[in-house]
C-alpha cells in the first residue's frame, strides 16, 4: 500500500513537471493543429440540433473611404474612392474601372439634383464579388 502511494506521488510529480515545462508547447501545438487560420468553426453530427448559420467571409474586401453614405453635397461632382483587393475589377454604377496594385481605386461621378443611389461592386478573377450601396444627395 505504501509503495502504491509513493508510486502515485512520483507519477503526479512527473506530470506536474511535464505540464510546467512543456504544457505551453503542447497547448500551442494543439491550437495550431486544431484551428487552421482563416477558417470558421463548424459543427457536425446527427443529433437533431440545428447548427448555427455563419455568414461566409467575403473573399473580396471592399471599403469605401469617400463619399459617406447619406451625405449631402453642394457640388455636382464627387470622388468615389476606396480599397479592395489588388487589380480587382470595380464598377461604380455604370462606370467600370480597375483597382491598382495596392487595391486602391477612385473615380469622379456626376450627380443629379436630389438623391443619387451609388452601387460599388468589386470582382476578383475567380468571379467572387462584394458590393456596397450608398446614397448621396446633391442640393445645389
Amino acid at each position: 500500500m505504501v509503495i502504491a502511494v509513493l508510486f502515485g506521488l512520483v507519477l503526479l510529480a512527473g506530470a506536474v513537471f511535464a505540464v510546467s515545462k512543456f504544457g505551453g508547447q503542447v497547448q500551442q501545438a494543439l491550437v495550431q493543429t486544431t484551428t487552421p487560420k482563416n477558417t470558421m468553426p463548424t459543427t457536425t453530427g446527427t443529433t437533431g440540433a440545428t447548427a448555427p448559420t455563419v455568414a461566409p467571409i467575403p473573399k473580396v474586401t471592399l471599403n469605401i473611404t469617400s463619399p459617406v453614405d447619406k451625405s449631402v453635397v453642394s457640388t455636382p461632382t464627387i470622388k468615389v474612392s476606396g480599397t479592395t483587393i489588388p487589380n480587382a475589377e470595380v464598377a461604380i454604377n455604370e462606370l467600370d474601372i480597375k483597382s491598382d496594385a495596392t487595391g486602391a481605386f477612385s473615380a469622379n461621378l456626376t450627380l443629379d439634383e436630389g438623391d443619387n443611389p451609388i452601387t460599388i461592386d468589386a470582382f476578383d478573377a475567380d468571379g467572387n464579388t462584394n458590393s456596397v450601396d450608398l446614397t448621396v444627395t446633391y442640393e445645389p
